[in-house]
């Protein structure tokens, strides 16, 4: 989701906190945690199907 792609390039791309995250996009940084989580977890599974 686009989302959890957001909070994934601004936390590794952009180098922002939770917190900026949470400010730039409008949300809680426990959301912004959440997306973070199932993001990382979405890429996990992925590159397990891809062995």
């Amino acid at each position: 989701p686009e989302a959890q792609r957001e909070a994934v390039l601004l936390k590794e791309e952009a180098g922002l906190s939770l917190e900026e995250i949470a400010q730039a996009t409008g949300t809680g940084r426990e959301t912004v945690k959440s997306r973070l989580r199932y993001a990382m977890a979405r890429l996990r599974q992925g590159l397990r199907g891809a062995r």
